[in-house]
């Protein structure tokens, strides 16, 4: 099973960085973990279009653009 972990891009918060604490921790335990970091103004109409065209199934890979982590304070974990 692989896990998705969903975090805004470029946002230092303590919300954002528990995600990539998680993602840091499930993959040290073993799990496949990928994170998608949102770019909000691109990624969220496109996610909320599929949602409506029922596009979203769990027989279904969402293919997103990769965005790069530019938050130097959570480049050590592992995501």
């Amino acid at each position: 099973m692989k896990f998705v972990i969903l975090a805004p891009l470029n946002v230092r918060t303590g919300g954002p960085e528990a995600c990539f604490q998680l993602s840091d921790t499930m993959i040290r335990s073993g799990f496949d973990t990928r994170m998608w970091l949102i770019n909000h103004p691109v990624d969220i109409p496109v996610f909320r279009g599929l949602l409506k065209q029922g596009a979203l199934l769990a027989q279904n890979t969402l293919t997103v653009p990769e965005n790069q982590n530019t938050v130097g304070e959570y480049r050590h974990y592992q995501t």
